[in-house]
């Protein structure tokens, strides 16, 4: 890709979904304003920020304010239900990349490895790696990592943008 595409990329994907899609605008507009600072070349400083220090402030901001919860506010019988409804939803989605990527096999001329279609889960970089690190382990010469970062990235735009669509048609603001 040349560098005016990764620059133009990520403006367009943050303009095309603050038009179509306004409940997930903040969530991919950070994530395309980062893609902007890094790609762009001329905010080195800033960009190192947004993808260090700052990142170690707010996950640290995050462990500290998730630490002053009651357990008997969070440790609900609501709370596991989500819980196991997400490992069942990653547990799915799994399978089902793997399954659609055989399918896609039957038809395709140059077969692409299954694992691939594991990593469409939205739990960047992990479904990536762990898919990179199953293939390598069968065979040493194999080596999945960046052609797994694909779908896993895609699915990370599409559950943002599939959970944008849900809370519009149930009218959450």
């Amino acid at each position: 890709m040349t560098k005016l595409e990764k620059i133009v990329f990520p403006a367009v994907i943050a303009v095309i979904v603050n038009l179509f899609f306004p409940p997930v605008a903040p969530l991919i507009t950070m994530l395309m304003l980062g893609n902007l600072l890094k790609e762009a070349g001329v905010t080195e400083r800033l960009a190192k920020t947004a993808g260090g220090a700052l990142m170690n402030i707010i996950i640290t901001l995050t462990v500290a304010i998730g630490s002053t919860m009651a357990a008997d506010k969070f440790l609900t019988w609501d709370t596991i239900l989500i819980v196991v409804l997400g490992l069942l939803a990653s547990l799915f989605g799994t399978a089902s990349g793997v399954i659609t990527a055989k399918i896609m096999n039957l038809f395709m001329k140059v077969k692409i490895n299954p694992l691939i279609g594991s990593a469409g889960i939205a739990s960047v970089p992990i479904a990536a790696r762990v898919s990179h690190i199953v293939a390598n382990q069968e065979n040493p010469h194999n080596h999945l990592i960046f052609h797994a970062m694909g779908p896993n990235l895609a699915g990370v735009f599409g559950t943002a943008i599939s959970g944008g669509i849900m809370l519009a048609l149930l009218g959450v603001q």
